[in-house]
């Protein structure tokens, strides 16, 4: 059964356009932006998702949804917090081997940390806004879109998956590619679970653990 439309036709499209433009821009810096403070990149990070976010709910707004309607079947919260962490695991041991196993590649994701690392527990709310943003964003609404659009499951996921990996190419080519395909898992994720809880714990933790280890 194809999902309605959640927001209208020209809301998505001006979001994939913005989207877009950024990986196109991020393409053409040639790679991993050089590093100036590591709490300007964060911060820089937290209002672009925050703004995206908002943005997302004003397209909801529209056609009298709200944000339930993306985040889908509600799990008890040792579930979410046990299957996420899981979950996270799983991504935390791909993204290893992902950088281990190409010559010349390093895990950029998060990078550069802070040689004294901040406030840990501001950290990690930024990481969490971050996660509970893109999640909302690409599996929740850029998902359902593309699925009420007529497509399939599989290529809607790929078409987010890929608008995910260009969002994140200042981390470099194959750190980017690596994300895709972890947006791509994340997909999977909350379709085998019926919601985005399982992902958005499973996606703030992943950072959370890059961000601190």
């Amino acid at each position: 059964m194809t999902p309605r439309s959640i927001a209208p036709t020209w809301h998505t499209v001006l979001l994939v356009t913005v989207l877009l433009a950024s990986a196109w821009t991020l393409a053409r810096g040639g790679g991993p932006r050089p590093s100036t403070r590591f709490g300007v990149t964060l911060l820089v990070s937290v209002f672009t998702e925050a703004t995206l976010t908002v943005y997302v709910v004003g397209g909801l707004r529209s056609v009298r949804r709200g944000l339930r309607v993306l985040w889908g079947r509600s799990k008890r919260c040792g579930t979410m917090i046990f299957w996420g962490i899981a979950f996270a695991t799983v991504m935390l041991a791909f993204s290893y081997l992902w950088h281990r196993c190409l010559p010349g590649q390093e895990d950029r994701s998060l990078s550069p940390m802070p040689p004294v690392a901040s406030p840990k527990i501001a950290l990690l709310a930024a990481v969490a806004i971050v996660a509970v943003g893109e999640e909302f964003i690409f599996r929740g609404y850029l998902q359902r879109q593309f699925e009420a659009w007529r497509m399939r499951f599989y290529p809607a996921a790929l078409a987010q998956a890929a608008l995910f990996a260009g969002a994140h190419l200042d981390q470099g080519l194959s750190s980017a590619f690596c994300v895709g395909l972890l947006g791509l898992f994340l997909s999977i994720v909350v379709r085998a679970k019926g919601g985005l809880g399982i992902a958005v714990v499973a996606h703030a933790a992943f950072d959370g653990a890059l961000a601190i280890g």
